[in-house]
């Protein structure tokens, strides 16, 4: 069942089978405020930010569908995008808890300047 939805900017990573998106510094604290507001617990995987070759805190591993939808959206490794999560309560191993699914990705476009 659904709770809620919330977003983040995340950088794609793409992976030998899978991928990642792994979460930017700069949102970092405002993301676990936004998942803490919707009960979510926090445990994290790690990969590396493209950029800084730095161990970093990431949604993965992206398989299956919600690689393909955000590749299709012509997504690829160090490209920024929006991804949008229904917030669910689901029992697992015999217990309610909130977990994030990734419903939609959305590409940012790098600001250009003149």
């Amino acid at each position: 069942m659904s709770v809620g939805q919330t977003q983040v900017e995340l950088i794609f990573v793409r992976n030998k089978n899978s991928g990642s998106g792994v979460v930017p510094v700069e949102v970092y604290d405002q993301h676990m405020i936004d998942r803490a507001e919707h009960g979510v617990e926090t445990t994290w995987w790690y990969d590396d930010d493209p950029a800084t070759g730095e161990k970093v805190p990431a949604y993965t591993p992206i398989e299956g569908g919600r690689l393909q939808l955000i590749e299709d959206r012509g997504i690829r490794t160090g490209d920024r995008f929006l991804a949008t999560f229904d917030v669910k309560e689901v029992s697992r191993k015999g217990a309610k808890c909130r977990q994030m699914w990734l419903v939609g990705a959305q590409p940012i476009q790098p600001t250009t300047t003149a």
